[in-house]
């Protein structure tokens, strides 16, 4: 049992040392390497996934699922869905703009300003916090949190334009 418990502590240390952290040099596509300072575009769908520093514009023809974390201080474009699961860090005070923005497993989202837009849905099935300061969220189809943690508002607006679900925590 002992050695198991170290090789499960020394996998999770490898593989914590093997994340790189890719910050923005200027406003670009997301599979534009030289949008990066590592000249590399970030591996994010992973466990534990590369830290993502979002410092400019940068646009995504695709989905983005994040296993690592993503911190949003310029405007992010995804022409897809943004995806956070495992215990992936989202945190924001850029603008975000993307088709559906889905939450779950044991991660934390939390935005203290810019706007939010999500054309379709903001899904939200698990994480371990939500909180929302000074942001002006637009869904313009379904919020719908079917589990995960409370959601915690303070200042700025939440607009859904179609259908409101909200169950569970």
């Amino acid at each position: 049992m002992r050695s198991l418990t170290l090789l499960t502590i020394f996998f999770y240390f490898f593989t914590a040392l093997n994340a790189t952290t890719h910050t923005t040099v200027r406003n670009g596509d997301w599979d534009d390497a030289s949008t990066w300072n590592t000249g590399r575009v970030p591996t994010i769908d992973s466990w534990p996934g590369d830290q993502v520093i979002i410092n400019h514009k940068v646009e995504a023809d695709s989905n983005l699922s994040f296993n690592g974390s993503l911190s949003a201080n310029g405007n992010l474009v995804v022409e897809g869905k943004i995806s956070l699961s495992g215990v992936a860090q989202f945190y924001t005070d850029g603008n975000i703009y993307c088709e559906k923005l889905e939450v779950k497993g044991s991660g934390a989202f939390e935005s203290k300003g810019g706007m939010i837009q999500i054309e379709d849905e903001w899904k939200i099935t698990g994480g371990t916090e939500v909180q929302i300061t000074n942001t002006e969220i637009v869904v313009e189809e379904k919020f719908n949190r079917t589990g995960g943690p409370n959601i915690s508002f303070s200042g700025g607006t939440l607009s859904v334009g179609e259908h409101f679900v909200g169950k569970g925590g």
